[in-house]
């Protein structure tokens, strides 16, 4: 087991860094109603790796700024607070970014393997750079909800609220936003933009289902996406299956289990 350890300690602190962080983001991106985003900034930072691809410059730098484009895009729509025409925006928003990525991938002229592993994530592959960068990202993450616990809790509770307190909604929901684009890019290599939403949304459904109050909802989300990340990496070395894919059954495992329990043991 410590001979294992040796050898993946890079990969399993990159699932529990990944995992744990994703999974607190979901609890607020879940708890907003927001979940949607996940998918559109996962395919513009594909859209922006594409592209890096393209002009031979680094991958992360440019696919954040295009995550951030779309941030402050989505940014612009959620602050109308008109549900059904956000929703639509965003899903237009997305087939954008879906045909951009496709249709640079299809530009490429040499092999495209690099950038279907965008696509579908490969958990092997993370290096101590992806670590570095996940981990950073993690903090200042961290550092975001500590600071603005009490006035993200006010924004889930009722945004009009909020503002009657004076609370900066707008300011505080773009800060969010920015939150999550750095992490769902520094976690897109290893997970994979088509998969990422699972991360997202799976930990935080389930949390919310046994959880009783926000700070509970947060740390169980996190540990739910760290062990569905790990052990969605254990199952796909054993049995030789996409790291990817196993990672997302696993937590949708996770979360029926806690679904259909909770259906049988109501809380009182």
């Amino acid at each position: 087991m410590k001979d294992w350890l040796g050898i993946f300690w890079v990969i399993i602190a990159a699932a529990v860094i990944g995992g744990g962080s994703m999974g607190c983001l979901g609890a607020y991106v879940i708890g907003m109603r927001i979940p949607f985003l996940s998918i559109v900034m996962s395919h513009a930072a594909l859209v922006g790796a594409v592209t890096a691809h393209l002009l031979k410059l680094p991958v992360f730098p440019i696919a954040l700024a295009a995550s951030l484009l779309s941030s402050f895009l989505l940014g612009q729509l959620i602050s109308r607070d008109i549900r059904i025409k956000s929703e639509t925006h965003t899903g237009i928003l997305f087939s954008l970014m879906i045909g951009l990525a496709f249709l640079g991938m299809g530009l490429v002229r040499d092999d495209i393997t690099p950038m279907l592993s965008l696509m579908w994530g490969n958990l092997l592959f993370v290096t101590t750079t992806d670590i570095f960068i996940m981990g950073a990202v993690a903090i200042v993450l961290f550092l975001f909800c500590l600071l603005f616990y009490k006035e993200l809790k006010v924004i889930l509770f009722s945004p009009a609220l909020a503002l009657v307190s004076g609370i900066p909604v707008k300011l505080i929901t773009s800060l969010l936003l920015i939150m999550a684009a750095g992490v769902i890019t520094a976690n897109l290599s290893s997970v994979g933009g088509l998969l990422i939403y699972s991360l997202l949304t799976c930990p935080a459904a389930a949390a919310y289902e046994v959880a009783r109050d926000m700070r509970s909802v947060l740390i169980t989300s996190g540990l739910l996406g760290m062990a569905g990340a790990v052990g969605g990496f254990i199952i796909s070395y054993k049995a030789d299956l996409p790291t990817g894919a196993c990672i997302t059954l696993v937590l949708v495992f996770l979360y029926g289990t806690i679904h259909f329990y909770r259906k049988a043991h109501p809380i009182a």
